[in-house]
């Protein structure tokens, strides 16, 4: 009887849950298992959730307007967050323990929804591992400049948004893997991801007060100094 009972007690308890968001500097990697899977956390009692989400200029293409306005990848990001917070249950975890962690551009990622509106509510803790999107310059509102560079590497007209956009949608994902990095929306009337500067946010006390975990990876991008041509 007392087995059954804490059987009974194991399956009704809901598991914290971790949010991973993989590296990769918002035009590579994937967050597929064999790259980053369960095994570390086996032996634990919490629920894995690792996701994809779009990169390069498929996920940060930003013309300024509201044709493109940007961050795409990042609201890809709470799109996921919002489907876990209405389904952890079903599979074991707790929607009210969720920790949102990553490294390089998955740090970025877990210190910007730290900051942004659009994330509020959908994470109970942070951890960031070697990257931050505080720097001595501000973020860029918007990259029209590459955006048009995206447009010209692929034979596109530039002399519009929106002939920009419609031109790149014509485009397969293959041709559309040289990449954007940039992340920031203006205000044309959608959503915004970011409304402030990181900095400017966290100065004036804008960032959600949950626990947060910094910290930096061991060899990060070690596997470059394969791939140079000895001296």
């Amino acid at each position: 009887m007392t087995k059954l009972l804490l059987l009974a007690l194991c399956a009704s308890r809901k598991l914290p849950i971790i949010f991973f968001i993989h590296p990769g500097g918002f035009y590579s990697m994937t967050g597929r298992s064999d790259l980053f899977g369960p095994h570390y956390l086996l032996d634990h009692d919490v629920v894995l959730v690792t996701i994809n989400y779009r990169l390069a200029s498929l996920g940060f293409l930003s013309t300024g307007d509201a044709v493109a306005p940007g961050n795409n990848g990042f609201k890809d990001q709470v799109s996921a967050l919002r489907w876990l917070r209405r389904n952890a249950a079903a599979f074991g975890g707790d929607p009210q323990q969720v920790t949102i962690a990553g490294c390089s551009a998955g740090s970025i990622s877990v210190l910007l929804h730290m900051v942004s509106d659009m994330s509020k509510g959908l994470f109970h803790r942070g951890i960031a591992m070697s990257a931050s999107p505080l720097g001595k310059a501000p973020l860029p509102n918007h990259q029209l400049d590459l955006a048009q560079k995206q447009a010209r590497i692929l034979n596109c007209p530039t002399n519009s948004s929106r002939a920009i956009v419609d031109c790149l949608k014509t485009k397969t994902w293959q041709e559309m893997g040289n990449s954007l990095l940039g992340f920031w929306d203006p205000d044309v009337g959608q959503p915004r991801f970011l409304a402030v500067q990181p900095a400017e946010a966290i100065r004036a006390r804008r960032i959600h007060s949950v626990p947060l975990l910094v910290s930096q990876t061991e060899d990060e991008f070690f596997w470059k100094a394969f791939s140079k041509s000895p001296p």
